[in-house]
């Protein structure tokens, strides 16, 4: 993985540097350059940990010139915040996540809080998210069944429920792909998913990260029902559980 990214990493914490960087400032890679799976379109996952006082300038200036890069910004209360309820993106951090640069006012200090991180708390949340966005999306894809926009969301709640699902069951995976399949094999569904990453192409199309000639027929119905045995299992799990996730 390193030696794909060194490049990407040496540039970016140049990019950083002093005056640029600030007191108690983070930079993490994460995402498939971090677990070393990366395809020729996956772009590089980074999270920027400071003052919001002065990072949005800067960022913006590294996002223009770093095309492929796709940088999240926190601050350190907001980061803090999300610690409480166990936020997945910092357990998907403290999995795969690898530190590009940490200043010394603050070296370490993202470690040792996403070490301590407890189970997540927003399951029930989440799952009744889910169950409303697929309803938009079915009635959106009845009146048109090639919606590019309403296919994107569509593969995306299908990949987020299956992330949150293996997560449940003690079996992680955040990777584009690669958590539904597992969720499949969780759920005992016999029928090949492997072909998911076609449905999500079109959120690659609408991230404006692959063309138009990419994009293939799908059936928007197959992929709801299988969305939906996906929500109702977390849903049986959590009942199951008594909302009890593992970490």
């Amino acid at each position: 993985m390193w030696r794909h990214s060194a490049r990407f990493r040496r540039s970016i914490c140049l990019s950083l540097e002093p005056p640029a960087v600030t007191a108690s400032q983070a930079v993490w890679l994460y995402g498939s350059h971090a677990r070393g799976d990366a395809k020729s379109d996956s772009d590089f996952d980074v999270l920027v940990i400071e003052d919001p006082s002065v990072y949005n300038a800067r960022v913006q200036d590294v996002v223009a010139t770093f095309r492929d890069a796709s940088i999240s910004c926190y601050s350190w209360n907001e980061i803090l915040g999300m610690a409480g309820y166990g936020s997945l993106f910092l357990h998907h951090l403290r999995l795969e996540g690898r530190p590009l640069f940490e200043d010394d006012a603050c070296h370490g200090r993202f470690r040792r809080l996403l070490d301590e991180l407890p189970q997540y708390k927003k399951v029930a949340r989440d799952l009744r998210g889910f169950r409303t966005v697929l309803a938009d999306v079915r009635r959106a894809l009845t009146r048109r069944w090639d919606d590019p926009f309403e296919l994107s969301v569509l593969g995306t709640i299908v990949r987020h429920s299956a992330i949150l699902g293996c997560w449940m069951h003690g079996r992680p995976h955040f990777g584009r792909t690669r958590p539904v399949e597992v969720m499949a094999e969780i759920i005992g569904f016999h029928e090949d998913w492997t072909d998911f990453g076609e449905l999500y192409r079109y959120r690659l199309y609408c991230d404006r990260r692959t063309g138009k000639e990419e994009l293939s027929t799908v059936d928007w119905r197959t992929w709801w029902t299988r969305a939906r045995l996906i929500v109702d299992h977390s849903e049986r799990t959590v009942d199951g559980n008594r909302g009890e996730v593992l970490k």
